[in-house]
């Protein structure tokens, strides 16, 4: 979901609407986010590059409730606002065990700020069949500037454990994610600062099929250098590229890659009909859970060589990524997106 500026009035009472039922209202996260919904969490945004690692965290008091969605029995808001009490100590006990180690938990000051409200609560009797019992808002934002660095949106619906249980259970996953997403990084260097070449700063995520992002997945790159060589020794070693490396995507699927343009091969090859150079490219090798290895060759859209009607046709046969690049200071820009198809199953 995407909450853009410069909407009318109209159009942003709809959009509101929309975002889980008017519950989810993303002015008060302070800045327009495109949120994302995973397993573990029903909207969620975080800023790229983001960890925790090595760093305090303020648990500040939740304000009183607000009611987003449908008006709630005088009941309902009472365990809202009980909730909300609770809520504080609840998220510094489990991040102060979940993120042991990592970050730090303190009373005052702090690098960041971990705040949230109830926007909702329907006791578990009056609530409709699959509808939320509970929905609150969580960010965390930095405590230098105010930058908002994580926002969620996250409803629990009712079951045969109690709202308290799943909450602290919610909670111990999103402590264990920030740990987890500490604890590996989604953004690689490839190349030093004296290696030769066009400068490339890559901002990718990996999708599933529908479009959800994939958290976890596990990318080796790896390319030629800037004159087309896999290794100075033997230019095609592809198995030994010199600029070779692996990451993994954070919990909103999202990966960065700091490299140069490769160059492209210098010698031809017989293709078809005739001799062929191959379209410089960036090889990318994804494995996720629950979903078949996929392994594509990145190249580029202003290569003059994809206007061969074989390398077309060869892009659309196999799927490869087709790149577009912006100028971006003293180097260059690419957003790339990579679907996964889900895991076929298994035969009976």
């Amino acid at each position: 979901m995407y909450f853009a500026r410069g909407l009318s009035s109209i159009a942003l009472a709809w959009l509101l609407l929309a975002l889980d039922g008017g519950r989810l209202d993303p002015a008060w996260f302070g800045a327009p986010v495109e949120f994302h919904s995973t397993d573990a969490f029903d909207f969620v945004w975080v800023k790229p590059g983001f960890s925790v690692k090595g760093k305090t965290l303020r648990v500040e008091a939740w304000p009183d409730p607000v009611f987003l969605g449908e008006p709630r029995r005088g009941r309902d808001a009472a365990m809202a606002f009980e909730l909300t009490d609770s809520m504080p100590l609840r998220i510094r006990s489990t991040l102060r065990h979940t993120l042991d180690g990592v970050a730090t938990i303190v009373s005052t000051g702090g690098d960041l700020v971990v705040s949230g409200r109830f926007v909702d609560y329907v006791a578990k009797g009056t609530a409709a069949p699959a509808s939320p019992q509970a929905t609150w808002d969580l960010k965390i934002t930095d405590a230098a500037d105010g930058a908002l660095v994580v926002a969620v949106h996250h409803r629990v619906i009712p079951s045969i454990s109690t709202v308290d249980q799943r909450i602290d259970s919610w909670l111990e996953t999103f402590g264990n994610t920030l740990k987890n997403d500490a604890a590996a990084s989604n953004l690689l260097n490839l190349v030093g600062a004296q290696e030769p070449g066009t400068r490339i700063h890559i901002l990718g995520i990996v999708e599933a099929a529908d479009g959800r992002p994939v958290s976890g997945a596990r990318l080796h790159v790896y390319q030629t250098d800037a004159s087309g060589r896999y290794t100075p020794e033997k230019p095609m070693d592809e198995p030994h590229a010199r600029l070779s490396g692996e990451l993994t995507t954070d919990s909103g699927g999202r990966f960065e890659i700091r490299t140069i343009r490769p160059g492209g091969y210098a010698q031809s090859v017989r293709l078809g009909d005739r001799d062929r150079h191959i379209p410089a490219h960036i090889h990318i090798d994804v494995t996720a859970a629950g979903h078949p290895e996929r392994r594509v060759q990145v190249v580029f859209a202003d290569d003059p060589l994809l206007s061969d009607p074989y390398w077309r046709d060869w892009v659309a046969k196999l799927g490869q990524p087709v790149v577009s690049v912006e100028s971006a200071g003293t180097g260059l820009l690419v957003r790339l997106t990579l679907s996964l198809p889900d895991e076929a199953p298994a035969k009976r």
